[in-house]
């Protein structure tokens, strides 16, 4: 005679979800700008879990206003098939919500600036530092400012990218796909660390500067602010790199360079 197997024992047929849904609020971020760049953010960030609320440009149909993400393409592992299992990630393109210097329209949430030019960069910056200045005294003084304090620069990093447990990386940064932040980097607020990138121990990239795809930063590398370190470039450890300097594509750089240089190929002392 069989012996009956208690409730509890039997498996729960095949079709019932093993993981837990999909978490209610994503956290949320606005764009600024709506190019090139902005493209490249846009997936990093929605493949990080992050939901881009929009963007701000003065061209409302701008590249990533045409961004649709197919998800029935598989990618390497580095797609989070719990969110799409539970129609978590994002798959249409994000609205335009405004011009750059509409800054009021990032209400509550977060922004980074998805802007490539470093000019560009630092003006949306100054302008989105100001408002969230404004509305933080504001707030400090017990007046109800609309739209609400937003919580300011949010770094994205893609999936794919590795970072020390020791390194640094500041508001507003973008760890591109692939990209290497080595220990006790320090990445400061705004920069690029861009597709394969590699910044080696104790490097130190500036607020707003833009270490280009495939650059490799020696170990103990300083890069200033406002600076633009070209495709491919090779930087040897120690080098300081100072304020407002373009590295052209594919220089080797052997000594350290002056703020406000402009120089290509094998770079010594400026």
């Amino acid at each position: 005679m069989a012996v009956p197997i208690p409730p509890q024992l039997v498996s729960p047929p095949s079709s019932t979800p093993s993981s837990p849904p999909c978490p209610v609020a994503a956290p949320q971020v606005v764009l600024f700008g709506g190019g090139g760049h902005a493209v490249v953010v846009l997936e990093a960030a929605r493949m990080a879990g992050i939901t881009v609320a929009g963007f701000l440009d003065d061209n409302p149909a701008s590249s990533v206003a045409a961004v649709i993400i197919d998800t029935t393409r598989p990618r390497d592992g580095l797609l989070d098939t719990h969110s799409l299992a539970h129609n978590c990630f994002d798959t249409a393109p994000p609205l335009c919500l405004g011009k750059l210097n509409e800054t009021n329209q990032l209400d509550n949430r977060a922004w980074i600036i998805a802007l490539g030019d470093i000019a560009h960069r630092r003006r949306a910056i100054n302008a989105a530092q100001q408002r969230d200045a404004l509305n933080t005294a504001a707030a400090r003084s017990g007046v109800d400012l609309r739209p609400a304090s937003a919580p300011g620069p949010k770094a994205i990093i893609h999936p794919s990218a590795f970072i020390s447990p020791t390194a640094q990386i500041g508001p507003g940064a973008f760890i591109g796909p692939r990209a290497v932040v080595h220990a006790r980097a320090r990445i400061g607020p705004h920069a690029i660390i861009n597709t394969g990138a590699i910044i080696e121990h104790d490097c130190v990239v500036g607020e707003n500067s833009h270490i280009a795809p495939g650059t490799v930063l020696g170990g103990g590398v300083h890069i200033a602010s406002d600076s633009l370190i070209g495709l491919g470039s090779r930087i040897l450890p120690g080098v300081s790199i100072g304020h407002h300097v373009i590295i052209g594509a594919g220089a080797t750089v052997l000594g350290d360079v002056r703020d406000g240089t402009t120089a290509v190929g094998v770079i010594r002392a400026t």
